[in-house]
């Protein structure tokens, strides 16, 4: 890479997808950040509020953005890792459907096909898979949205023994330690 474009990408100011301050992310994972906050596909956006699977824009946009958050964090971790919103899980099987976009999508951003696993009682997903997923995501981006912890039988286990009670995540009497640095927001 040469150095101009380099410095471009370092430089380069992300809001929608930006790590958290003690997140240690390379260059590489940056840019690829910088690359997803500027991806956009509107026919994924047209097609989920016409069917009225969002009912904004506003929720639509939510939901793709932390799906290009779902993505880099595939990427970036060497461990499966678990869908655990329904309308994330949304705008991915829209996509999906979109083979051409979605094809290319994952050669550019991804290097590879990024597959899709439905958890079905033969295909059951281990609990691992969603623990992987909540502990990438605390540790990239930090604090995990509340879409994120929709409806969620895992929430309870990483929330430990002092938030059991705090099924959509931890209140402000919860520790980070006793909810895994991930888990304390609403």
């Amino acid at each position: 890479m040469d150095s101009a474009l380099e410095n471009k990408v370092m430089n380069y100011e992300l809001t929608d997808l930006k790590p958290a301050h003690y997140a240690l992310i390379n260059r590489e994972q940056r840019e690829l950040l910088g690359n997803l906050e500027k991806f956009q596909a509107p026919y994924l956006e047209e097609k989920l509020l016409q069917e009225g699977k969002f009912s904004s824009k506003k929720e639509y946009v939510e939901a793709f953005t932390e799906f290009k958050k779902y993505v880099a964090l595939n990427k970036f971790s060497s461990k499966p890792l678990g869908m655990t919103s329904k309308k994330i899980d949304e705008v991915w099987h829209q996509f999906i459907l979109f083979t051409k976009e979605y094809g290319d999508f994952c050669r550019y951003y991804l290097g590879n096909f990024l597959h899709h696993s439905p958890d079905t009682p033969l295909t059951k997903s281990s609990k691992d898979f969603t623990i992987n997923f909540f502990k990438a995501y605390g540790e990239t981006f930090g604090d995990v949205p509340k879409i994120w912890k929709e409806n969620n039988e895992v929430l309870n286990y990483l929330a430990g023994p002092d938030c059991s009670s705090e099924p959509a995540g931890c209140s402000s009497k919860c520790s980070a330690d006793a909810c895994h640095g991930t888990m304390c927001s609403s």
